[in-house]
């Protein structure tokens, strides 16, 4: 691999010390693909893509990165990725039930209540992706306030609250099922009418209504999980954003053509939407629920097909996707 800016013009070659020219104009995915011709150069990378890894090693004085697909980029040429440490949480019925709230934003803030009954800010700040459960509401001075299990008080500005919901026409009592709501960018996994798990989530993003190239818009519907990978690559093109590619995305599970749940290392934004169409989940959440959803995944498989006869997890798309 080469990294670089493709379709800038000449670029010297970090591992060779060759200098190499670029076609000029807006590069495509096929054209960085194309590599260049009679030289060791399989494919130029922009800044952005995602490569996965294996091992680091020394030739000279340089180093290299090998990928998982045997080939090589210059180290210094990447910038490694940790990925979200959010999660949501897993419902048991008691310490933790619907309806639960989380934090889209550092500005959030909590309040107790003094002596004389009015509030005051607590100590304690209140951080992005900071989950409570709910346990009711309360009125002061004319606003409302949730009231939280760890007995402080809350405004809803800046939160986001996830509410049981009732099973769609379709879903069977026994059903497992998604309920992924776009209004509030928020999941829920169901087993019949039994929510078992929350959390936060990133669909597609509208940035104008309309526009193919500016409107990501997640489908809605109720759909079935068509197929599970353990990981997949996905890359392409978008006019506005131009090419992108991202190799092995964990826990992938499609359910309408493209369009997928799968986690997503490389932003923090769950809660926002964010993505080109899929539901992006935290990776602790994307493998908790991918090991949840049916149809399992037998040891040692890389992904599955429920086929014809077989049973998957429904997904459940609904809401409208807040604009920006």
């Amino acid at each position: 691999y080469r990294s670089g800016e493709a379709g800038s013009g000449a670029a010297t070659d970090p591992g060779a010390g060759l200098v190499v020219t670029v076609d000029a104009g807006p590069p495509t995915l096929a054209s960085l693909q194309a590599g260049e011709e009679d030289s060791v150069l399989l494919m130029w990378l922009m800044r952005g893509f995602y490569l996965s890894l294996d091992r680091e090693f020394r030739v000279g004085r340089r180093r290299y990165w090998r990928t998982q697909y045997h080939e090589f980029v210059p180290s210094r040429a990447l910038l490694q990725v940790e990925g979200s440490s959010f999660q949501g949480v897993a419902l048991d019925g008691e310490q933790w039930a619907l309806p639960v709230a989380f934090a889209i934003s550092n500005r959030a803030r909590r309040y107790e209540r003094r002596e004389d009954g009015r509030l005051r800010p607590a100590r304690e700040p209140v951080r992005y992706h900071d989950v409570f459960r709910v346990t009711g509401r309360e009125t002061h001075r004319g606003r409302e306030y949730l009231v939280g299990a760890d007995g402080y008080l809350y405004r809803d500005r800046y939160l986001t609250v996830i509410e049981a919901r009732a099973r769609p026409e379709g879903v069977g009592p026994q059903d497992k099922w998604f309920d992924v709501d776009l209004s509030r960018q928020a999941l829920v996994a169901y087993e019949g009418d039994r929510p078992v798990y929350a959390t936060l989530v990133s669909t597609g993003r509208v940035r104008r209504e309309g526009d193919p190239n500016r409107d990501h818009r997640t489908p809605t519907g109720l759909f079935r999980i068509s197929s599970k990978h353990l990981t997949h690559n996905m890359d392409g093109d978008n006019a506005i954003d131009g090419p992108y590619s991202i190799e092995d995305v964990p826990y992938v599970m499609y359910f309408q053509l493209a369009y997928a749940l799968h986690g997503a290392f490389w932003h923090n934004r769950f809660g926002r939407p964010k993505s080109h169409g899929c539901v992006n989940l935290a990776p602790r959440d994307a493998r908790w629920l991918f090991e949840w959803a049916d149809p399992q995944l037998p040891e040692g498989w890389h992904g599955i097909y429920p086929g014809e006869a077989g049973r998957s997890t429904w997904v459940f798309v609904h809401g409208e996707t807040p604009k920006g």
